[in-house]
Formats: structure tokens, sequence, C-alpha cells
């Protein structure tokens, strides 16, 4: 007897801790898309970088152009277009896979270290820009954007068919201030 309530509590004990580390590295879902997870952690990575690469453009271009004195980053839009972007990143990734089938991992090289010949701060510039270090860079946002480049290329019909995926797409969004209705992630 004893020893069963020993197990049942460690058991118990067990799960909590896991659930706890899943929640604090972010390992949960926002968004199922067509049953691919968007996790927390990617999802807040993306946001991350696209807040600080707006909030590092305003700073160097209000100094030069006084239309900007007043602009400001609305950060529920960031999430929003960040999510919506990355729910397109899937219908792409998951089409490029069927349809062209080649690791851009070689390409996505070639353009880093192209462009770190043409300017050798290249990957202090991408860290102050994005926070990303050059690696995570290539992850969050090169890869996706070498799909979808090459998918193009292969699809002549790209925007139709992007527009029938996400109308025809079964999206759950698992966050409280987003939604999908229907084509794209609006704002509650």
């Amino acid at each position: 007897m004893k020893k069963s309530i020993v197990i049942v509590f460690l058991i118990m004990v067990g799960t909590g801790l896991t659930i706890f580390h899943a929640i604090r590295v972010g390992a949960y879902p926002v968004a199922v898309v067509d049953q691919h997870m968007i996790t927390a952690h990617h999802f807040e990575e993306a946001s991350a970088s696209v807040n600080r690469y707006y909030d590092q453009m305003l700073k160097t271009y209000r100094e030069t152009d006084p239309s900007l004195q007043d602009k400001s980053i609305s950060l529920p839009e960031v999430r929003r277009a960040t999510l919506d972007k990355l729910i397109e990143n899937v219908f792409i990734g998951a089409e490029y896979d069927a349809v062209v089938g080649e690791n851009v991992e070689p390409l996505v090289t070639e353009k880093v270290t192209a462009a770190e010949k043409e300017n050798p701060q290249f990957s202090q510039a991408v860290e102050t820009l994005y926070g990303l270090t050059i690696e995570r860079f290539k992850e969050v946002i090169l890869k996706s954007q070498a799909k979808e480049e090459m998918l193009k290329e292969k699809k002549a019909d790209f925007t139709d068919w992007l527009v029938a995926k996400r109308k025809n797409a079964k999206v759950y969004i698992l966050v409280s201030d987003l939604q999908w209705d229907g084509e794209k992630v609006i704002n509650k």
C-alpha cells in the first residue's frame, strides 16, 4: 500500500516537473496548422526578432526622417503578423518538401558566406538588428525565405496556391489575443 502511494506521488511530481519545464522552455503549442505545431518558443523568438528589427530601424531613421518621430511599434500587430507569417511558413515548408525536396542549407550557407565576404561585420549586424546569432538567423529567417523563393520558381501559380491553402487549412490558434478568421490571423 505504501509503495503504491509513493509510486503515485513520484509519478505526479515527475509529471508536474515535466509540465513546468515544458512551459518554462516554451515547448507548448501556440498554434496547430494542419497537424504541425508552432511552439511558444519559436513564436516568441520570431516576435522578439521582428520587434527588435523594427525598433532598431525606427531608431536609425527617426533622425533623418521627421515623419517617423511619432511612429511606434504595436506589439499586438507584431505578434499577429509574426504568427501569420509562421503559419504561412508551415504551408510553404510542407509544399516545398513535397514539390522541391532539396536541402536548403547549402543555399543559405552560400548566401551568408557571400554576405560575410561583402561585409565582415555581417554577423554583428544581424545580432544588432535582429537579436539573433547568425545560426539562429539562418534557422528562423533565411531557411523559410529560401524555401519560399525556390517554391515560387517551381510553382507559377504560387500566389493562387497560397490563397487557396490559407482558405482550406485547419488552423487552431491557442493564444488568447489572436484568432484565425479562415484566411489569416487577426487580433481579437
